[in-house]
């Protein structure tokens, strides 16, 4: 089990744990020392605790691009290997070996591009996933659909904070590069980067998971104090 730290409570949001491992251990270690689900940090949860004086490193989340051949691409809110340590175990390994982990076909980009699809008549922040109108690099504007399923109800603080007092008009995300993933012909998962605001809060979709990068989880409270709604499973 990889080191856990337990840091300052945060009003709100509750009291963030932070872990340096590679991203099987480091998931699993945090759930060990009693994060919640999805045990790592949502970008929701990243956002609340910048706001809110905690740390502003870069950091990896909960969530996935999750890509397929002549297919637009999707951002999964729970990553997939969050819920399959075994899958996750096997991106970790690819990565090692300086490639990105594919599966044998589109199971997972289907289900998750049915689930954006059933999930378009709810708020954006109450979404399960979302599909992306571009590929390639895109850039993720204030009061889209795109921002407020990704950073939530304080999408428009975040942005007001930490993204135009530095000139800029958004946040880009930056996907795997699609002449990788047009030559497969499985479901390409990776996870989110979410880059510390004087790096343009920039999310990174083809990063690897195999070094000791910080992630954050959120630990379980019992008592009403007003943290944050955890994940469901289903």
């Amino acid at each position: 089990m990889a080191k856990v730290e337990r840091l300052e409570r945060i009003k709100g949001l509750g009291t963030p744990l932070r872990c340096y491992a590679p991203f099987d251990e480091q998931s699993d270690s945090l759930k060990k020392a009693g994060a919640k689900y999805p045990y790592i940090m949502s970008i929701k949860e990243i956002v609340n605790m910048r706001r809110k004086g905690g740390p502003l490193e870069s950091t990896r989340t909960c969530s996935a691009p999750v890509q397929a051949k002549d297919s637009p691409n999707i951002i999964a809110m729970v990553s997939p290997l969050i819920e399959d340590l075994d899958l996750a175990k096997q991106e970790v390994q690819a990565h090692r070996y300086r490639n990105y982990f594919v599966t044998e076909d589109k199971t997972i980009y289907d289900k998750l591009y049915s689930q954006a699809e059933e999930d378009k008549t709810k708020k954006p922040e109450e979404r399960r996933a979302i599909i992306l109108p571009e590929k390639g690099n895109y850039l993720i504007k204030p009061d889209t659909e795109e921002a407020k399923f990704i950073l939530g109800k304080v999408q428009r603080p975040y942005f007001d904070e930490f993204v135009k007092t530095r000139g800029l008009e958004g946040i880009t995300f930056y996907p795997i590069n699609e002449d990788f993933v047009n030559a497969q012909n499985g479901t390409t998962i990776n996870y989110l980067w979410f880059r510390l605001p004087d790096d343009d809060s920039g999310l990174d979709g083809y990063w690897v998971l195999n070094y000791d990068y910080g992630a954050f989880g959120v630990l379980k409270e019992t008592s009403k104090d007003g943290s944050q709604k955890s994940y469901s499973k289903n």
